[in-house]
């Protein structure tokens, strides 16, 4: 039993870490385009707890960073596709952890970390990142 726990802890943990280096990656590259940041989001927004921009919640397993639309748009279409897709770098660099790290732990966190790549590019979802940058583009 207790090992379960100790495994769902390590799950918890990956999975935190996974969500928050992807929003990391956003702001890396609100900053390198000077676009300024309205909020960040890690977790569950309505159950969060608020430090100036940053809202943090137990309920880790999503995120985002909203920055100023109108001067994201006003840096041009390679801003917004560099914005909007930084986060999956972020995961494609997690992704690659089974390379430095041994473990059926970390074998799962390269899997969950390329599901999310490419659960990011899927246009069947409205409000992955990929189709926000599409519809952001299409606008301009």
């Amino acid at each position: 039993m207790a090992n379960i726990v100790l495994l769902l802890l390590k799950a918890y943990g990956l999975l935190a870490l996974m969500t928050m280096t992807h929003e990391l990656f956003h702001i890396i590259a609100a900053a390198i385009w000077r676009i300024p940041i309205v909020k960040i989001v890690i977790g569950m927004e309505k159950v969060s707890v608020r430090f100036g921009k940053l809202y943090l919640s137990p309920f880790i397993f999503s995120g985002f960073v909203e920055v100023v639309h109108e001067v994201l748009e006003s840096r041009g279409k390679t801003a917004v596709l560099c914005f909007f897709l930084s986060g999956s770098v972020g995961n494609v660099i997690l992704a690659l952890s089974p390379l430095v790290f041994r473990g059926t732990i970390f074998i799962f966190f390269a899997w969950t970390n390329a599901a999310a790549v490419i659960l990011n590019f899927l246009p069947c979802f409205p409000e992955n990142d990929f189709s926000m940058a599409r519809k952001i583009i299409r606008s301009m």
